[in-house]
């Protein structure tokens, strides 16, 4: 199904082309404290979610409204 420019966001792109959009969490290494880890990737949760709100408000037709003016 085509879909109008207005429907693409920057989001839908980046899933079809790389397959997911979050920022990768690191492994806990058996030398560190747990604890700072789950507030680490408690941080990286955060940023993913408003990176994906992010690129879900930007959409093709917004681009290139932005590229004319």
């Amino acid at each position: 199904m085509i879909k109008p420019s207005r429907q693409i966001s920057l989001y839908d792109i980046i899933i079809i082309m790389e397959g997911k959009t979050e920022i990768r969490q690191r492994p806990v290494p058996e030398i560190v404290d747990v604890h700072e880890f789950i507030t680490l990737n408690v941080a990286y949760e955060h940023v993913n979610s408003t990176l994906e709100q992010s690129l879900k408000s930007i959409t093709i037709e917004s681009l290139l409204s932005k590229s004319v003016e």
